[in-house]
């Protein structure tokens, strides 16, 4: 099923002085719209602006290619989630660029304030466009935490989710389909080859095989919309009936769905545009 506006990802603690948000799949922002935060800088704004919006999109000194030490898993779990992070006075890299971070959450304990966070990826195919669409890294899947001190010292910026009016043409993908839709015979060969792409992982593998499979995508989107006298439409439904298709083909059909459905974040036109 395709819905309109992504909701927020489900909260793990929303208590009073602490928010911690599970990964969401992806999130969209408005580099033009930045946060409250970024002129309070105070941990109180940061725990309610999580609270209203969902996790945060920054850009910060932060995470492991700013220390030149390596993270230490913390003995206790935050919402049974594994946290790792770094030693008072770890060696930092003398230079080092910004990194793109996901903010999960924020926790103030009496004069002790913590700010969760976990690597990010800009996947946004339009490189010029200020409307960006990020999901937590493949490569490093871990939860860090850091002093919200050092948080705010090495913040360049943090932007908030882009609003509802901003992603009319933005569509979530998301369950599974009870029934294998009806192919067409061209239709069939986009899913027969999606469905032999090996191994499985390689979709997701942030390099050329994941290019090929988005590629192939937007191959599916840009046929089906010239076919149909240039609807966006029709694009949209080929490559929603293919994808659910993959489903039903192969044993792991299921799991290659979900892999097929993140590689393809971004395809379409300005009608239209797809969202895992």
């Amino acid at each position: 099923m395709i819905s309109e506006l992504s909701t927020l990802p489900r909260a793990l603690d929303l208590s009073v002085n602490c928010v911690f948000f599970e990964k969401p799949m992806s999130l969209s922002i408005d580099e033009n719209l930045v946060t409250r935060y970024a002129t309070s800088q105070r941990i109180e704004t940061l725990i309610k602006e999580l609270k209203e919006k969902g996790p945060l999109v920054a850009l910060a000194q932060i995470g492991p290619k700013s220390y030149a030490d390596t993270p230490f898993k913390l003995l206790n779990k935050m919402c049974h989630q594994d946290i790792y992070g770094w030693r008072y006075g770890a060696k930092r890299h003398a230079f080092s660029a910004n990194s793109c971070v996901m903010v999960l959450g924020a926790k103030k304990l009496e004069d002790r304030e913590y700010v969760y966070f976990t690597m990010s990826d800009d996947i946004t195919l339009d490189q010029k466009t200020s409307k960006r669409v990020h999901r937590p890294s493949y490569t490093d899947t871990k939860v860090y935490v850091t002093s919200h001190t050092t948080f705010r010292i090495y913040l360049f910026e943090l932007y908030q989710p882009a609003s509802p009016s901003q992603e009319k043409s933005v569509f979530v993908i998301s369950s599974h389909p009870e029934i294998s839709p009806e192919l067409s015979p061209s239709e069939q060969k986009y899913a027969e080859r999606l469905s032999s792409i090996s191994p499985l992982e390689s979709i997701l593998d942030m390099g050329e095989e994941e290019r090929k499979c988005k590629e192939i995508g937007q191959e599916i989107f840009n046929q089906f919309k010239a076919e149909n006298d240039g609807k966006s439409s029709e694009g949209k439904a080929a490559v929603q009936r293919i994808c659910n298709a993959v489903a039903f083909m192969t044993t792991d059909g299921a799991l290659r769905k979900q892999y097929i459905e993140r590689a393809w974040d971004g395809i379409g036109d300005d009608n239209w545009r797809w969202m895992a």
